[in-house]
């Protein structure tokens, strides 16, 4: 993790609801940071992994635009520690930490494989808000490519944590562990169960796979029903119902065959 704590200005316009208390992170987009260490929101905190890529849609097709950077995945992680969590704040915030650093060494190690920029974890604090625990994850653009890539990215964020995966060292690891964790009842099982056999080759194929389909046309309404992207996430694609015609067929033509057992 790296050393510099940066500070997120205020913003009352995004700020969180006070009475939200979870262990489950919610994540928002962020600045790139200034020079005197701080960033910006640039959007509110979501919940939803798809609703939180419906920002980018909004973005690119010409909505609200919220300066949400693209030339990287710039993302905070953030939980609130209160009377629902049961645990203390010294427990909330040593808890988190190890639970994003974990999940940060799994996308490392897909990186790796595939000869990616390398995502990285800092913290951030917010003053006055000391059991507003947050950390800015900043990686390749590739993670927030296509809704599908976003979706994945933050599904990866939000589970690979914990008992399951927190010895994991190779790609070998990772794969029993979501296997094992696929097998659970927890929460995101079922979506690990349909998607980590293909993790290997999404990001090992990502120029077959997106190579000329500009983000704008990944994000594009006028290829999803409904005019949106919200049905469009990394099990979607993974189970081949992916709306996007160009994007379905690139899949089963290169990482459809080559799945991991």
């Amino acid at each position: 993790m790296g050393k510099t704590v940066y500070k997120l200005v205020h913003n009352n316009e995004f700020w969180p609801d006070n009475d939200y208390t979870n262990n489950t992170p919610q994540f928002a987009f962020c600045s790139a940071p200034s020079s005197k260490k701080t960033i910006k929101q640039r959007s509110e905190f979501y919940g939803c992994r798809e609703s939180f890529g419906e920002l980018l849609e909004d973005q690119l097709n010409g909505g609200e635009n919220l300066q949400i950077p693209v030339k990287r995945a710039r993302i905070i992680a953030y939980i609130k520690s209160g009377a629902k969590t049961k645990d203390s704040l010294e427990t909330a915030v040593k808890k988190f930490g190890e639970d994003m650093k974990t999940a940060v060494k799994v996308l490392n190690i897909l990186e790796k494989r595939a000869k990616w920029r390398l995502t990285r974890l800092y913290r951030v604090v917010k003053e006055n808000h000391p059991n507003c625990i947050m950390y800015m994850v900043v990686g390749p653009n590739n993670w927030i490519r296509s809704p599908h890539m976003q979706s994945m990215y933050c599904l990866i964020l939000r589970a690979c944590k914990g008992k399951h995966f927190q010895d994991v060292k190779t790609y070998k690891d990772v794969m029993t562990a979501c296997k094992a964790f696929a097998g659970s009842n927890a929460n995101d099982s079922v979506h690990i169960r349909h998607t980590y056999k293909y993790w290997g080759s999404i990001t090992k194929r990502f120029v077959s796979l997106f190579e000329g389909i500009t983000m704008k046309e990944a994000y594009s309404r006028k290829i999803y029903n409904d005019n949106s992207i919200y049905h469009e996430g990394i099990k979607t694609l993974c189970c081949g119902d992916s709306e996007s015609k160009k994007i379905r067929q690139r899949f089963s033509e290169n990482c459809l065959a080559e799945k991991d057992a």
